[in-house]
């Protein structure tokens, strides 16, 4: 599956593609179905053609258009729809045919280490393996050997077709498992093989019917369950594109075993829109990231004028006080009289006169001007002594 194209359309844009052809005919071109393509049309708060609109326009008559609102608050003004391939080309997959052993002698390795999970330390066997929030595998005494049977050939058959099979524990929780399919190097897709449970409602005994007369209640379940000997095979499928088949049962006209070539071309098609997604993620991932960083560099940036205006400040404040302390000092020296100009009354005024230096930013003009067009490094140059400076005056 190639990797979407990003059409960009701003809301008007959007607006007059919906209302100029039906909802269906449009997702089609983007690959997607008309409830998923709506999301977008919901997020930028355009309106869509009620049910109807498109007959009643064929019949002649004149269903009102709704109008485009103004641009609300927290509403895109532009969006990125992906467009995906059309969906013909992905049915048009050849279906390979897996034939499934009647009684199996050697098993897939996989299937081989399920099993060998499957037993009990204390002897016997489990009828299920736990997946992450949904069993993995499970089944009755009467489906367990046509259960492997079917694992067996499927996991022959995509193998055969350059894919790989992985069954791993959780690490967080080693009594659960997880199977997928790795098609060609792409994400993984999971897979459950699971027996459907009946439920039917409870016919009491005899005495239960008893307690009930006789204390007015009892504890008998309201329903059975029991094995319906249907097995269910589900792949894990990515939410784009749609389309896609992820549940396989058995069925008047057809068994499990007979829908296998059918489910291994889903896998492989999973795999695909699980690489197209993946990659559509790392995209959004990216783009966030540059987002991120662009708005960490206009934050860095206004700090670092907020500093200039901080740091031009203290140099006239320390200008203005270089020039009291020098005409105070020019005070002093004429109010004291010429004969008590000791030597400690002189050095003392030349030790003022050096702190007035010090402070006074004139003293070198040229280690004045700022750089107002400055780069990264120049940036953190001037935030890092904005901040030892700030440090020293507290």
């Amino acid at each position: 599956m190639r990797r979407p194209e990003y059409i960009r359309l701003t809301r008007a844009q959007l607006y007059d593609l919906v209302w100029s052809r039906p909802m269906t005919e449009i997702a089609a071109d983007f690959g997607m179905s008309s409830v998923a393509f709506a999301k977008y049309c919901k997020a930028a708060d355009v309106p869509r053609p009620e049910r109807g609109y498109w007959q009643q326009l064929e019949c002649g008559g004149k269903p009102k258009k709704a109008t485009l609102h103004r641009l609300g608050k927290n509403v895109p003004s532009e969006l990125t729809i992906p467009k995906y391939e059309r969906r013909a080309s992905r049915e048009r997959a050849e279906t390979p045919t897996v034939t499934v052993a009647d009684h199996a002698t050697t098993h897939h390795a996989v299937v081989r280490r399920m099993r060998q999970e499957l037993r009990r330390p204390g002897g016997g066997e489990y009828d299920a393996l736990r997946g992450n929030g949904h069993a993995l595998l499970s089944y009755s005494k009467e489906t367990k050997a046509r259960a492997f049977r079917i694992l067996d050939a499927l996991f022959r058959a995509v193998e055969q077709r350059g894919h790989t099979i992985v069954f791993t524990t959780a690490s967080e929780n080693p009594q659960r498992y997880d199977l997928k399919i790795v098609v060609a190097g792409k994400p993984g897709i999971s897979l459950w093989l699971t027996e459907h449970i009946k439920r039917s409602d409870h016919v009491m005994t005899e005495k239960e019917k008893q307690d009930k007369a006789r204390y007015g209640w009892s504890f008998a379940n309201k329903y059975d369950y029991a094995p319906s000997g249907r097995l269910i095979l589900e792949v894990a499928r990515p939410w784009k594109p749609e389309g896609l088949q992820r549940k396989w049962t058995d069925r008047k006209t057809k068994t499990l075993e007979d829908q296998l070539g059918e489910v291994v071309v889903a896998i492989e098609q999973a795999g695909d829109a699980a690489q197209v997604l993946e990659e559509e993620h790392q995209r959004q991932k990216q783009a966030e990231e540059q987002r991120r960083k662009r708005a960490e560099e206009a934050r860095k940036r206004a700090a670092y004028f907020k500093a200039l205006r901080r740091d031009l400040n203290r140099m006239a404040r320390c200008w203005t006080q270089a020039k009291e302390i020098r005409s105070f000092l020019e005070a002093v020296e004429e109010s004291v009289p010429a004969t008590d100009h000791d030597e400690a009354f002189r050095k003392w005024l030349a030790w003022a006169g050096t702190q007035a230096a010090a402070l006074d930013p004139l003293t070198s003009p040229t280690m004045i001007a700022r750089n107002v067009e400055p780069d990264a490094a120049q940036i953190a140059e001037l935030l890092n002594n904005d901040a030892d400076e700030e440090a020293d005056e507290v």
